[in-house]
């Protein structure tokens, strides 16, 4: 049986910060609060689930099935507080400054694929795919909500998918450098990944949808239509300037900043 490792804190990004504004620490609270709820509900129910996939595989793959169960009730305080940690990080690296920005998103250039593990790759392109199926129908409240958070930092920052703490990719790695301490062969881990966006990740809409309400609601362009075009894009193109989001889209420059 695997001994309980204790997981070391995962570290965010190095360099130079700016302090959070104040909106932005209520959504930071709201988001980990939700997102560690969820991941919560997702152990709670882990065993019963696996179980019953582990059923309906062969022999030789039931064991994994059983491996992630034993792995999840042993390090289960080390996963919740390793996220719950992880997704502060991501709020502290979204104020970094371009120049001094070093966070490693795990995407992987097509000139370094051959120097990629295997079990790495396969990592990698089961977060992609998870994560654009996460991203599916949430794109302009994702650019509205990085909109505002440019707004917050008076454009200091330049917020993209790369930095945006809610963007659905950022918010499974958290999960996956946590699964990556426990004792997983690949397969294992893939298998626990599917079961965190069942639960967790089915919610990443819904949660990026929760910050731009907090954000309006403290006066961060509470009056947004449309996402405003990204700059260095043509207007009308990739639809960056149409449609609605409910509470978030496009500023009008006359609208005072929130309080910080």
């Amino acid at each position: 049986m695997s001994k309980v490792t204790r997981l070391k804190p995962l570290e965010g990004g190095k360099g130079r910060a700016l302090s959070l504004p104040r909106p932005l620490e209520r959504v930071r609270d709201r988001i980990t609060e939700r997102a560690g709820g969820l991941l919560a509900d997702m152990l709670d129910g882990a065993d019963d689930t696996l179980f019953d996939l582990a059923e309906k595989e062969t022999d030789s793959e039931r064991d994994r099935y059983f491996d992630a169960m034993r792995e999840l009730r042993l390090q289960r305080g080390a996963l919740e507080t390793g996220f719950r940690q992880a997704l502060g990080n991501l709020f502290q690296d979204s104020a970094r400054t371009p120049d001094d920005r070093e966070r490693a998103t795990g995407k992987v250039a097509v000139e370094d694929l051959a120097l990629v593990k295997h079990e790495e790759l396969e990592t990698t392109v089961a977060l992609d795919n998870l994560a654009r199926r996460a991203r599916k129908g949430h794109d302009e409240a994702l650019r509205a909500f990085q909109h505002r958070l440019e707004y917050l930092f008076e454009s200091k920052v330049d917020v993209t998918e790369r930095n945006n703490p809610l963007e659905p990719r950022n918010l499974a790695a958290c999960f996956s450098a946590c699964l990556e301490r426990l004792s997983l062969d690949i397969r294992a881990r893939l298998i626990v990944l599917k079961l965190f966006e069942r639960v967790v990740m089915d919610e990443a809409g819904a949660m990026v949808d929760e910050a731009n309400q907090v954000l309006a609601d403290a006066g961060v362009l509470p009056d947004m239509k449309t996402v405003p075009v990204p700059r260095g894009r043509p207007a009308g193109e990739g639809g960056a300037g149409a449609g609605t989001s409910g509470s978030g889209a496009s500023a009008a420059p006359e609208q005072s900043r929130a309080a910080g």
